[in-house]
């Protein structure tokens, strides 16, 4: 079994399993070292469920849903893949995995390069075997190792481990990792512990912030709304004491005034208040955590991290297509039209303006003053305008700042920290990126919610996602869809 593909399988429980409370999940994640650099728990059974497109009006069943999905999969590879998720030989209320905890390198370096260990609970080993078409075990250290297509099944005592590579050092690693988890299990962590054990929602998954400075963990939880339409994406913190503070301790609500420079044709709108004593510093550590940055990149945020430091307010961004009316596929244009305004401490207004423009004079577009605001442009493009409004508010702008407003966004921004919403027609996917339109909204306030949806389509997510990973050729599209039209984007409430 090729490993990157059962990774691949996990990854997409992350997004679309449905795991609920079951029995027993206590004995397998006591399995599971308190050092793990991230865990994730699914229900293969409620797996299949969501995968069954014909339970929420769809076209396809869970096993074709499936198929599609390992599609690129080998045929040795996507049967031992689809006995693990659809035999009753496993106990399919829960199956966890894990990274082994590394040091000194990133969360990406670690998913890259790190050794992973997926464990369950076998209610029936011979029936496993035969469905799994596996041969005579060799005794490894205690185990019965069987070869899979790229990896390896440790037994023992009913519970099964599946990891990649040599069964040699495999035994010695998961001999390491029991011993550890003997010591200090995930699961006797405060908070952290519960939040796994208790899964009833479609996936859960925690990772550790230990690479920030932070010794707590970073959860994500993920189901299926809306009658199989919907992804819904919860997130928060838990800290080494099993507590969950909030997420926007440096946050303020967004300022809603500023959603009067929206425009309801606009497709694309983010705001995010935030403080003076916010620890820029500290995130730009997080991110270093997260994707080491090569010197490139580290200059440029050298460069704009003083900027940032001046934000005291808001900073809102909104874009949709230039010509506002309804979008058809024969006349749509690419032209963008778009506002960024952020507010500052009015001391430093002044100061960033005459700084901008400097900047923009060394990258080839100057500004020119034109009574109280500076126009600048470039060949080929619309004039952008740089001006300040009520004093503590910088605007950098290529439309007027009189507008009607997008109430759908004004509605997402609303009492929250953070907020993103985005609802992209077909046609405009199309057009910009030769995808699908579609519909996502995001929220902070002390946790974060998101909800992600394909715009025009009736057909389960599930499907239409199973159809996206798939070949091209493997499915015709209006087997399993409707007709892919776009939404008018002046229709989109």
């Amino acid at each position: 079994m090729n490993i990157r593909n059962l990774v691949a399988v996990m990854v997409c429980g992350l997004t679309m399993g449905i795991v609920s409370s079951c029995g027993g999940n206590d004995k397998l994640l006591d399995t599971v070292p308190a050092d793990a650099s991230g865990v994730v728990t699914i229900n293969t059974r409620e797996l299949m469920k969501s995968l069954n497109g014909l339970g929420y009006g769809g076209r396809l069943t869970a096993d074709e849903t499936l198929d599609m999905f390992l599609s690129h999969a080998s045929e040795t590879t996507k049967v031992q893949l689809k006995t693990l998720v659809t035999s009753d030989a496993v106990d399919r209320g829960f199956i966890a995995g894990y990274a082994v905890g590394v040091s000194g390198t990133s969360v990406v370096d670690m998913m890259k390069r790190g050794n992973y260990v997926y464990t369950f609970t076998i209610a029936d080993e011979k029936k496993l075997l035969e469905q799994l078409g596996c041969s005579s075990a060799d005794a490894v250290k205690g185990y019965d190792a069987y070869a899979l297509d790229g990896a390896t099944l440790f037994i023992r005592n009913r519970q099964g481990w599946i990891m990649a590579g040599n069964p040699q050092d495999n035994a010695g690693l998961l001999d390491e990792q029991l011993q550890r988890a003997a010591n200090t299990s995930v699961l006797s962590l405060k908070g952290v512990g519960r939040y796994l054990d208790e899964n009833d929602d479609i996936i859960r998954v925690a990772v550790a912030t230990d690479l920030a400075g932070d010794k707590g963990w970073t959860c994500a939880s993920v189901e299926v709304d809306d009658n199989g339409r919907a992804l819904d994406i919860e997130g928060k913190y838990i800290d080494i004491n099993g507590k969950e503070p909030a997420m926007d301790k440096y946050l303020e609500p967004v300022d809603l005034d500023l959603m009067d420079y929206t425009m309801p044709s606009d497709v694309f709108v983010m705001a995010v208040g935030l403080r003076p004593d916010t620890d820029w510093d500290g995130l730009m550590q997080y991110v270093q955590a997260v994707q080491p940055l090569d010197y490139r990149q580290r200059a440029m945020i050298g460069m704009v991290v003083p900027y940032l430091k001046r934000i005291d307010g808001t900073l809102m961004i909104a874009a949709g297509p230039t010509l506002d009316q309804r979008l058809t596929k024969a006349d749509f244009s690419n032209d963008i039209n778009f506002i960024v305004a952020v507010q500052m401490k009015k001391s430093e207004v002044a100061k960033t303006m005459r700084d901008f423009g400097d900047m923009l004079s060394m990258l080839g577009a100057p500004m020119v003053k034109r009574g109280e605001e500076y126009v600048i442009q470039v060949p080929g493009m619309a004039p952008v305008i740089l001006k300040t409004v009520d004093g503590n508010c910088i605007v950098l702008t290529n439309r007027p700042l009189q507008q009607l407003g997008n109430d759908a966004a004004r509605k997402a921004m609303k009492g929250n920290g953070f907020a993103l919403w985005a609802n992209i027609p077909d046609s405009l996917g199309e057009a910009v990126y030769g995808g699908y339109g579609f519909n996502l909204t995001a929220e902070l306030n002390k946790d974060f919610e998101a909800k992600f949806m394909f715009n025009g389509q009736a057909a389960p997510i599930m499907e239409q996602l199973a159809l996206i990973m798939s070949p091209d050729n493997s499915t015709d599209p209006s087997s399993v869809s409707d007709d892919m039209g776009f939404t008018p984007v002046d229709t989109i409430r």
